[in-house]
């Protein structure tokens, strides 16, 4: 008898995860790499031969805006259109989420054991979420609740603008700005959010950190960067505290945008592989010091999801939840 099954795939910028889900349960996920010149098309018929079958069904998270069914991997540039996995299904339907679409989905039905809560308490009531988190970029989605379910809605958070909080920071932000400029917020020294609460902006940081201080300092990836911030390098340090004070100050100002007596949640494979570096002090007065709205930031639970399996449990709520997929290959 061929085998039943759905398509769960989560793509970021460097790796595209696939899976296949059976009965509501996930199955081992298979890594092709985002940049090595396979396209989504080819790893989904790779892995559906290697089952013997086709997809009955498919969604699949993608790091980037979605229009139309159409998004474009920020930072990696690769397109997919969901009309085009349409057509390596069997009922020809399939849905593109945006990847934060897919990880606030992940938080619709709460895993205790995937959860650490930094600050507040470890409830969950059926009241708006907000979830973010850095990965190869800054994702940010929400759930609201109506009568008929949870409601998910994606956004880009995670290019909102931030401010220098110091002199210091200040020196850094001027420093980081002139290095990169891509990055600038109008015409001072304002960045994007993405430019130090994320993958790609984390060793930007670094090296504007370390140009500050007129320090040489060797080129670094972020998990490089994390490992010298353990072991106590100075620039390191300061750098992924300035990251995740970073990520707790702009949880807190959306939180107080969406009303989040849901809690928020900090997910991405960032938060899951160092979650050391958000239990803290500086994370939890990042979160909460809202000058005249303190007392309400708060109020909000602020917890950390150690899975970094999100986007593909996000695609299976999504079946569970949603009405499923609705584009076809037409």
């Amino acid at each position: 008898m061929a085998q039943v099954w759905d398509l769960i795939g989560d793509i970021g910028g460097t790796n595209m995860r696939l899976a296949a889900c059976r009965d509501g349960q996930l199955g081992p996920a298979r890594i092709f790499a985002t940049k090595g010149g396979m396209h989504l098309s080819d790893a989904i018929e790779t892995f559906a031969a290697d089952i013997g079958t086709l997809p009955d069904r498919a969604v699949v998270a993608a790091a980037g805006p979605v229009r139309d069914g159409v998004v474009t991997l920020t930072n990696s540039g690769m397109r997919i259109d969901q009309r085009d996995i349409a057509k390596q299904t069997n009922h020809g339907v399939a849905r593109v989420l945006n990847d934060f679409e897919a990880a606030a989905w992940s938080q619709v039905e709460i895993d205790r054991n995937a959860i650490s809560t930094i600050h507040g308490q470890a409830v969950f009531p059926a009241a708006p979420r907000l979830i973010m988190g850095p990965g190869t970029g800054l994702g940010v989605g929400s759930i609201v609740w109506h009568e008929a379910g949870p409601v998910v809605i994606p956004g880009e958070g995670g290019h909102v603008r931030v401010a220098a909080q110091n002199a210091r920071e200040m020196a850094i932000y001027a420093t980081y700005a002139r290095l990169f400029p891509e990055f600038v917020m109008g015409q001072g020294v304002a960045l994007e959010a993405e430019a130090v609460a994320s993958g790609t902006g984390i060793p930007n940081l670094y090296a504007a950190i370390a140009e500050t201080d007129g320090t040489p300092a060797p080129a670094a990836s972020t998990k490089e960067i994390f490992a010298a911030a353990r072991s106590g390098d100075a620039i390191a340090t300061e750098t992924v505290t300035l990251c995740c004070t970073s990520i707790a100050r702009i949880a807190g100002d959306l939180a107080l945008f969406l009303n989040a007596a849901g809690g928020v949640f900090i997910c991405g494979g960032v938060a899951a592989a160092n979650p050391w570096a958000f239990d803290n002090d500086a994370v939890r007065d990042g979160f909460t010091a809202g000058g005249r709205f303190t007392d309400l930031r708060q109020s909000y639970a602020l917890h950390l999801v150690t899975s970094g399996e999100f986007g593909l449990l996000g695609g299976i709520n999504y079946l569970k939840h949603s009405r499923g997929p609705s584009s076809n290959a037409g």
